[in-house]
């Protein structure tokens, strides 16, 4: 995205750049310079299903972006081999055939792509070989679909990526089907507002450094939002009904000031940056929030643990994957 900042033929100042554009320019080139997260390695999974295969746009336009090596993987699932082949029980020689016409298969699904890539077939229980490959890869992120009911096999359905969130130890991009409106196979995706979800834990803010160099390179509008659960409290006597609403009101004043400090003034200077703070189930308001803003990326902390309540752990980034429509970027704070 280009700035309006060249002035117009025939000024006294010519075409010079304004010193606000030169301002900023010189701030996107320092954070260019100390990018907080690099992709090299993108490892997208594919069951070779069209709904499967929706999800290449978005690993090809990553990989782009951040001029990252794809690697297409596919899972040859064995124990359920009647799914590809019945003589896959009694033959043990199809296995070979059947992993280069997957291959041939991958290379037709890639045709044309000028990005650097490799096919990957590997065996095992997709969930556990994936997150395998991904740790012997090296990859900086795995790209799936929720769900590939059709085609060869059926190896992602949406259990699987489930499980992914729990077995798998690097960020991992779920695309839930239908596919997002604007995206296909052989587009584009650019994510044009993204959204964080913040605890103040540990694991959103890796959520927002993830969030905020997708942000930079993207040119995107970032939005941060905290969501605490309703006190039963509330609902009790006048008395203790008016305590608990003073209290939720001091809390939404503290987290306010919070989620505003979350972004430097560095990070204002390149980026519209957005706060919220509401009231309900976390994965239901992301979910809401998300829709009602036209989100095109979602970025959570697979764990979170904070003195408010742990707002985005385990069973909350599950029952998020499953409800939204956008994306979901999934991070997970690393062991120590």
């Amino acid at each position: 995205m280009q700035d309006s900042c060249f002035r117009q033929a025939g000024s006294q100042q010519g075409h010079g750049m304004c010193s606000p554009c030169l301002r900023k320019g010189e701030v996107q080139e320092e954070r260019q310079n100390k990018m907080r997260v690099r992709f090299q390695k993108i490892l997208f999974i594919t069951d070779l299903s069209q709904s499967s295969n929706r999800g290449l746009p978005y690993a090809v336009s990553l990989a782009a972006k951040f001029s990252a090596k794809l690697q297409v993987c596919h899972v040859l699932d064995f124990t359920t081999a009647g799914l590809y082949d019945a003589s896959m029980l009694v033959l043990p020689t199809r296995s070979k055939e059947l992993s280069e016409d997957v291959e041939r298969k991958i290379r037709e699904l890639m045709s044309g792509q000028t990005i650097p890539w490799e096919a990957l077939v590997i065996e095992g229980d997709p969930a556990m070989a994936i997150a395998s490959v991904a740790e012997e890869k090296g990859a900086d992120l795995v790209v799936a679909t929720t769900h590939g009911r059709s085609g060869l096999s059926r190896v992602l359905l949406g259990s699987v990526v489930e499980r992914l969130l729990h077995t798998l130890h690097r960020p991992l991009l779920t695309l839930r089907e239908p596919e997002p409106a604007g995206a296909g196979v052989g587009t584009k995706w650019t994510p044009r507002r993204i959204l964080v979800g913040c605890d103040f834990s540990p694991g959103s803010a890796l959520a927002l450094e993830y969030a905020l160099s997708l942000a930079q390179e993207f040119q995107s509008e970032l939005h941060l939002l905290h969501s605490i659960e309703p006190t039963l409290y509330k609902h009790m006597d006048a008395t203790t009904g008016a305590l608990a609403k003073e209290l939720e009101k001091a809390v939404e004043n503290t987290v306010r000031g919070k989620l505003e400090a979350l972004a430097s003034a560095e990070d204002r200077a390149w980026c519209e940056i957005k706060t919220a703070f509401t009231t309900g189930n976390p994965h239901e308001e992301l979910a809401r929030y998300a829709q009602a803003n036209k989100i095109d990326l979602v970025v959570v902390g697979v764990r979170g643990h904070s003195l408010i309540d742990r707002m985005l752990v385990g069973s909350t980034t599950d029952r998020l994957v499953r409800k939204a429509l956008c994306p979901i970027l999934a991070v997970e704070t690393p062991k120590k």
